[in-house]
């Protein structure tokens, strides 16, 4: 009996494909992105980002898009108040000064605050005159001036050194203007600062308009 040849094996072994290399980073990879990449870690990562700790922090470390801050949370920087309804003063006593009452703000001793004041205003008459003017706590350094108009083409100027200047109302006023008070004061007493107002006429309303302003800074 002759044996048949025996039948060749055939490797199954895939011979191994040569991996490639790298020796550097790839070409074109910008500076920014070398750093991020080659960032020992996670923290190192967000330097070379710029992130900062903000990237970790919860969601409830943000406020939401729809959230807004009173004027009262304003520390800094120019504030201002703003009459949201008219002020009357028809005291039966001519001369009567009284604060208008919403124009006014909080002064700290030793600090010092620039303020202006822009009140439109209207007059029962032309023939009653009005005085505007400032009133606060001790002061060691205090100027403004108040400008009044006495009719469509005049005004009264006062520079005042001290409150409730000037001591009387003018004579004449146009039925609506605008008055403006602009001053410098550094408190000696913490307290607060506030617009004044009077009619020459007793019981003729000066009325300061919704709408009036008084802003304010602290300087120093």
């Amino acid at each position: 009996m002759i044996n048949p040849a025996p039948t060749p094996r055939v490797s199954r072994r895939v011979p191994p494909v040569p991996r490639e290399v790298v020796t550097g980073w790839p070409s074109g990879i910008t500076a920014a992105g070398l750093a991020v990449v080659s960032a020992a870690d996670a923290p190192a990562q967000r330097t070379a980002l710029g992130l900062g700790s903000a990237a970790v922090e919860s969601d409830a470390a943000y406020a939401d898009a729809s959230h807004t801050h009173a004027l009262t949370d304003i520390t800094s920087g120019v504030r201002l108040v703003a009459l949201s309804a008219d002020r009357t003063n028809d005291n039966a006593t001519p001369n009567t000064i009284a604060d208008v009452a919403g124009l006014s703000f909080a002064v700290v001793s030793g600090s010092t605050y620039w303020f202006r004041a822009a009140i439109p205003f209207t007059a029962a008459a032309g023939t009653t005159g009005s005085r505007w003017s400032m009133n606060g706590p001790a002061t060691t350094l205090l100027r403004y001036r108040v400008v009044v108009p006495t009719s469509a083409t005049a005004e009264a100027v006062t520079h005042a050194a001290a409150y409730d200047e000037p001591a009387a109302c003018t004579s004449d006023s146009p039925t609506s203007g605008l008055v403006v008070i602009e001053g410098i004061v550094l408190p000696s007493a913490s307290g607060t600062l506030a617009v004044r107002f009077a009619s020459e006429v007793g019981g003729s309303a000066i009325v300061a308009k919704a709408g009036a302003t008084l802003h304010w800074q602290q300087v120093a």
